[in-house]
Order: C-alpha cells, then structure tokens, then sequence
C-alpha cells in the first residue's frame, strides 16, 4: 500500500483516483449518470486541490536570524 501511495503522489490522491475508478463503475452499471458523475468528479478534484494548495500555504517556513556574535557572525537557522 505505501509503494502505491509513493506511485501516485500521497494520501489525498490515492483517495481521489479511488472515487474516480467507484463513481465510473457506477456509471457503467447504470446507478449513476454521467451529469451526476461528472459534479462528482468536479467535486472530488476540486477539493484534492484546494487541500493541497491549503497543505503546501500552511507549511511555508520562514528562515529565522538569531542575532547570536559567535565569532562575529550571525547564524541562519533554515
């Protein structure tokens, strides 16, 4: 299981593309049509978006200066 998560990029999308594959499967087995199919997929991906760009936001570091004279220098710490 973790070498298909690798595979495909992580967690998040690893749970679209098995949306993807069950909302398909109900198409072809007439559960579902494809208008509702197609919201659902709009859905999907769009929240796998807008949870990534929310991830990668949220995860920005800053570098921090300590103003600490060793040998009269300043450290930078990443």
């Amino acid at each position: 299981m973790e070498k298909l998560k690798e595979k495909l990029g992580g967690r998040k999308m690893l749970l679209a593309v098995i949306l993807l594959i069950i909302a398909t499967i109900m198409v072809f087995i007439d559960k579902a049509n494809f208008d509702g199919w197609a919201d659902f997929i709009k859905w999907v991906l769009g929240i796998y978006v807008v949870g990534n760009v929310g991830e990668y936001a949220t995860n920005k570091k800053e570098k921090v200066v300590n103003k600490c004279v060793c040998y009269g220098k300043e450290e930078i710490n990443k």
